[in-house]
């Protein structure tokens, strides 16, 4: 499948939102809307909703009502990061227990398979994970992944850090007590 930059980049940030919205990429003019609109349905990639004044408006309807675009879950195999977990880490989403759903005191839990919840996974597994890790299984840079980190502590995720000697450091959700 041929995407281009753009569309991989507007798919990522839309799996990355937790409404699963796109945002049009600001250098889109034109007839090149159209045509990048039209490559991620015909694919399957993207699905028309209606949405709000406050959220991402492609156009109008006939019925008036404001359309946005929202990822499928058909276009995260496509993304970096989606299709590939770190092989050093079992990551099944099955991993991510109602207690930990749960310890979120603001905010909810990130869509399934979304490399937010992908983290969790990795996190949750009673060793934790490195930074490595977590980088590997996202295809982040660095500081993309700390301000993800930071996100997930403030909105409730107990995160601790393990430091055992001669290792590097590993990041894992603290156990409910």
């Amino acid at each position: 499948m041929n995407l281009t930059e753009t569309h991989i980049h507007t798919l990522q940030r839309a799996a990355d939102n937790p409404t699963g919205l796109l945002h049009r990429p600001r250098l889109l003019k034109g007839a090149s809307v159209d045509t990048f609109t039209r490559k991620l349905l015909r694919l399957g990639l993207v699905e028309v909703v209606a949405v709000n004044d406050d959220e991402p408006i492609w156009w109008i309807g006939d019925n008036g009502i404001p359309q946005g675009l929202r990822i499928t879950p058909d276009a995260l195999p496509h993304l970096p990061g989606f299709a590939e977990i770190s092989p050093t880490i079992e990551a099944p989403e099955a991993n991510l227990s109602t207690e930990t759903q749960s310890s979120a005191l603001t905010g909810e839990s990130p869509r399934r398979g979304t490399k937010l919840n992908h983290i969790i996974a990795l996190l949750s597994h009673p060793d934790g994970a490195t930074i490595e890790d977590l980088l590997a299984a996202t295809g982040w840079l660095p500081h993309s992944l700390r301000a993800s980190l930071s996100r997930l502590v403030k909105r409730g995720f107990p995160i601790e850090r393990l430091a055992p000697r001669g290792q590097p450091a590993r990041l894992r959700m603290r156990p409910e007590q």
